[in-house]
């Protein structure tokens, strides 16, 4: 029989003459967690409380709930105060610490009304899910399966005290990417299981649509890769941004596609989609087996400042796979990677042979100016990393006519300002990294036309704040790095100020003094 919930209690109201209610942080169809101050404690705390109506069964559920909860030892698992009953209803309650931070789906949905595709950066996704699975793989070492993973059950505190300084729900895009790098808090242990006892009578227990499809079955028994799949649903919309999910999902980076944003660096993206794919594997088999597993996998997969940040002076290759000359390429290759030893003209040519190319990374080559005539066939081109060559700017002119190029790094190149006006002709750019170049204020006489332009790399450079009007102007812009610069903390929240909806990444350390 349904129970319509109780109207929640009375600010004021008073449990146990001990616990003042304050505000109701939410409400299920077990209970209500409450904000509540703690007069015998003086501290404010969260009080879970069961509905008047539920039976003795759930009581000993939350007790159980208490229980597991208390059996994990971390830092992210929301620690446990007092049980005790209310003597007003007879309803069981217990009190936990009170997280005053948001959670993951309050970041997310910030995050996708500014537009920001992909939701978080490699290197942010990597700290933010390698946090997560610590947490995870300490409750599925102690042969715990939670069953209710959801953005709405991760909250976030900040790692240092934040008083006297009132703490900020987030309202630009910055504010949300700082948040989520402070520490995650699991929530809500009410569906969680010894794995010895994970058969569920009935088919439903967890929340659609983060229920993996074995939660849907009467008298299924549940197990890690249960969690893992809800973990991968997190990892997805965390990749694309996406605002939620449901039904059949495409790959993340047809997702972004589809939707008209950037991709990740291939073939970083086609990793992380194999990684997600197996997380959200139909049958249990098929998945990865715990957090520690899925964990491995992802430290595999994505590696921080493995694409614009990574010094060009600290190359990492496999000098066997260069061995041989460039002689063809197979018409079944989307994307190539050369780096380290020069390119022949003859390599060139068989490049130039390809017009089935999508991405084609050149680094490090001692590739000039004249060589980039090759590449001018190369209509198909989509992603194209030129740095740490020997480029000036003026064989830019080579690149006009690649009209689905959206992605560019002509990094650590001795580009000379006044020779890249052709870059303002690649209207297709999304994304332009010229960290490095010893560039100056001149060159937003050229990008400031790029009407798609999303992500700008300018780290490196001798610029100042004179560049801030400029960069206000650019409104498109989600992502801005400007580490090493000339620019001062002032001129970083002006720039702040005038696009919220921008990630601004910032280092105070002078490369130029």
């Amino acid at each position: 029989m349904y129970h319509k919930p109780p109207s929640p209690l009375p600010l004021g109201h008073v449990i146990r003459e001990r616990y003042e209610v304050k505000a109701l942080l939410g409400q299920g169809g077990m209970g209500s967690v409450y904000h509540v101050y703690d007069r015998l404690r003086r501290r404010d705390v969260a009080l879970k409380k069961l509905h008047p109506h539920l039976g003795e069964d759930t009581s000993t559920q939350l007790l159980r709930e208490l229980s597991l909860q208390e059996r994990v030892p971390h830092i992210g698992i929301t620690r446990t105060y007092d049980a005790d009953i209310d003597p007003e209803t007879g309803g069981l309650f217990f009190t936990m610490a009170l997280i005053k931070g948001p959670s993951l789906e309050d970041l997310l949905q910030c995050l996708y009304q500014h537009n920001q595709h992909p939701a978080l950066d490699m290197e942010r996704l990597q700290r933010l899910m390698t946090s997560l699975l610590d947490i995870f793989k300490a409750i599925h070492s102690q042969g715990i399966i939670h069953g209710d993973i959801k953005p709405s059950h991760i909250l976030f505190a900040p790692k240092e005290p934040k008083n006297p300084a009132p703490l900020q729900m987030p309202t630009t895009t910055t504010q949300c990417l700082a948040w989520m790098d402070e520490q995650p808090k699991l929530i809500d242990f009410g569906l969680a299981r010894p794995v010895a006892i994970s058969l569920f009578p009935t088919g439903g227990a967890g929340t659609p649509p983060s229920m993996a499809p074995e939660q849907w079955q009467s008298k299924t028994a549940l197990t890690a890769a249960t969690d893992i799949y809800a973990l991968g649903l997190i990892l997805y919309r965390l990749v694309t941004g996406a605002p939620h999910i449901g039904g059949q999902l495409p790959t993340p980076s047809a997702w972004l596609q589809t939707h008209g944003h950037t991709t990740f660096p291939q073939p970083q993206q086609e990793k992380i989609d194999t990684l997600i794919t197996q997380c959200l594997a139909y049958r249990t088999e098929d998945r990865f087996q715990d957090a520690s597993a899925l964990q491995q996998a992802l430290q595999k997969t994505i590696t921080p400042r493995t694409y614009e940040e990574t010094p060009i002076s600290s190359p990492k290759h496999d000098e066997a796979s260069h061995s041989a000359p460039l002689r063809a390429v197979e018409p079944q290759n989307r994307s190539i990677e050369w780096s380290d030893p020069p390119i022949s003209i003859q390599e060139l040519e068989a490049l130039s042979k390809a017009p089935q190319l999508r991405h084609l990374s050149i680094c490090r080559t001692a590739l000039q100016d004249h060589h980039l005539v090759y590449l001018s066939s190369l209509t198909m081109l989509e992603t194209l990393r030129l740095a740490g060559n020997q480029l000036t700017g003026k064989g830019l002119q080579y690149l006009q006519g690649l009209t689905k190029l959206r992605m560019l790094s002509l990094a650590d190149n001795p580009l000379q300002t006044d020779t890249l006006a052709s870059i303002q002709r690649i209207q297709s750019l999304k994304w332009l990294s010229l960290r490095g170049c010893s560039v100056n204020t001149d060159i937003f006489l050229y990008i400031q036309s790029l009407p798609s332009l999303t992500t700008l790399h300018l780290s490196e450079n001798p610029i100042g704040n004179e560049a801030i009007a400029w960069l206000a102007q650019m409104k498109s812009l989600r992502e801005l790095s400007l580490h090493h610069t000339h620019i001062t903390k002032e001129g970083i929240t002006q720039l702040e100020s005038s696009h919220p909806s921008c990630t601004i990444s910032y280092s105070s350390v002078n490369k130029f003094s």
